[in-house]
């Protein structure tokens, strides 16, 4: 018996080489030297969860990185580049302190709902939980190394239940995250430095579910799709020093299409803002 599922989410490695999760199993789909396309599948445990979020990154030559999320699980994983086989998966393990707050601070575990993973560096991933909880994890510089551990968490002040969030730069101390919520509302904010945990700006942006964000700071352009089946253009902008940790956002809103005979899952934002993919 052979039973077809959906596909979650896609990581193009290159031309020829594509990473799918496809429910609760992550799959290698490449074309070998005659043509032909082949599959692998990763060796993870029996998730319980399907497969939501994909990162990877260039270890070493013919060497990837690969981190991948399911509901509460992350794990880490490294594939060869030629002979396409992978290494035994690795659970990331994140203790919980414990908290002695009242109840409504409980949510703000680590222990949550994963929203977003980003990988910084080949040594460096930030996760942002469902209730806005960014975390910093690192691991040793060996190749071989996939042990990770926790350097610094930074809860949002605003603990609203994120149906979205999207990473932006590339260092700890630069990070912005950009989430939108179950009512629209999108937020934006800070994960360092003076304004570490602070809302940046906050807009109701749509009158349903916030499905995805896409930004580029560079040409100030910001994308949001929403269940109430619209697309927005935004302007943004992001002042002070593009190295400096205190920053604030300008956000104004550009266009509002309108014209979907069903909900806009994503929108990308492509070739330097010249194209978009929904």
């Amino acid at each position: 018996m052979r039973v077809l599922t959906d596909a979650t989410c896609i990581r193009v490695l290159c031309g020829e080489k594509l990473l799918i999760g496809i429910g609760n199993q992550l799959l290698l789909v490449y074309r070998s030297s005659n043509g032909s396309t082949l599959r692998r599948i990763a060796p993870l445990p029996r998730l319980v969860d399907k497969i939501h979020g994909i990162e990877a990154c260039v270890m070493k030559e013919e060497q990837w990185l690969v981190i991948v999320h399911a509901g509460r699980a992350t794990y880490s994983i490294i594939l060869d580049y030629q002979s396409h086989t992978f290494s035994e998966c690795v659970l990331l393990v994140i203790p919980e302190e414990i908290d002695l707050q009242p109840v409504p601070f409980i949510r703000r575990r680590l222990n949550d709902w994963i929203s977003r993973i980003s990988l910084l560096s080949s040594t460096e991933l930030c996760i942002v939980t469902a209730h806005g909880v960014a975390a910093l994890l690192k691991r040793g510089d060996s190749n071989r190394c996939l042990q990770w551990d926790v350097v610094d968490k930074s809860p949002c002040e605003d603990g609203s239940t994120l149906y979205c969030s999207t990473i932006t730069g590339q260092r700890w101390e630069n990070v912005i995250i950009l989430s939108g919520t179950a009512l629209g509302l999108l937020l934006i904010w800070s994960v360092d430095g003076p304004n570490r945990g602070k809302v940046l700006t906050s807009v109701s942006a749509h009158n349903g579910v916030i499905f995805s964000i896409s930004c580029n700071f560079d040409i100030g352009l910001l994308t949001t799709t929403s269940d109430d089946r619209s697309v927005k253009f935004w302007n943004v902008k992001l002042s002070g020093n593009k190295d400096s940790c205190s920053r604030a956002i300008e956000l104004r809103e550009e266009r509002y299409c309108f014209a979907h005979t069903a909900r806009v899952f994503q929108c990308r934002i492509i070739n330097g803002g010249k194209l978009f993919h929904c």
